[in-house]
C-alpha cells in the first residue's frame, strides 16, 4: 500500500514516514525493515515490536522514535523500552520518549515529538 501511494505521488520511500498507534506500531516496526527500500523513519505510539529475534543484519535501517504513555493500561510501557533496546541492538537509530501521566493515548507533547523527529529526519 505504501508503495502504491509511492508510485502514484511520485514521492521516493525514503521521503515518506511510517506512523502509527498501538497495533499500528507493530505492524509498522514488523514492516517497514523488510521492504526493498528504506522509509524517511517510522513514529511508533503505545506499541510494541514484535518478533524482536527476527530482526537481521539485511534488513532496511531508517530512523524509529517511540512515544510512549507511562500509565499505558493497554501496551505496557515496558515493550517500547524493550523495542528500543532490541532495534537499537540491531543497528537501528532509535528514540524514546516516555509520556508522564499518559494511558494508551496520543497527547499533544507526542505529537510534538512526532514532528521534530520528522523535521530532524526529513530528506
Amino acid at each position: 500500500y505504501v508503495k502504491n501511494i509511492s508510485d502514484t505521488h511520485k514521492l521516493p520511500l525514503d521521503k515518506i514516514f511510517i506512523f502509527g498507534f498501538s497495533q499500528g506500531t507493530m505492524t509498522a516496526l514488523y514492516g517497514a525493515p523488510c521492504w526493498p527500500e528504506a522509509v524517511a523513519g517510522v513514529i511508533g505510539f503505545s506499541g510494541r515490536l514484535l518478533l524482536p529475534n527476527d530482526l537481521s543484519d539485511d534488513m532496511k535501517k531508517m530512523p524509529i522514535t517511540l512515544i510512549h504513555g507511562e500509565d499505558d493500561d493497554v501496551v505496557s510501557v515496558d515493550d517500547s523500552k524493550q523495542a528500543k533496546e532490541a532495534l537499537e541492538k540491531a543497528g537501528y537509530d532509535v528514540e524514546l520518549h516516555l509520556r508522564p501521566r499518559l494511558m494508551h493515548s496520543i497527547d499533544v507533547e507526542g505529537l510534538d515529538a512526532a514532528a521534530d523527529f520528522m523535521i530532524k529526519h526529513a530528506k
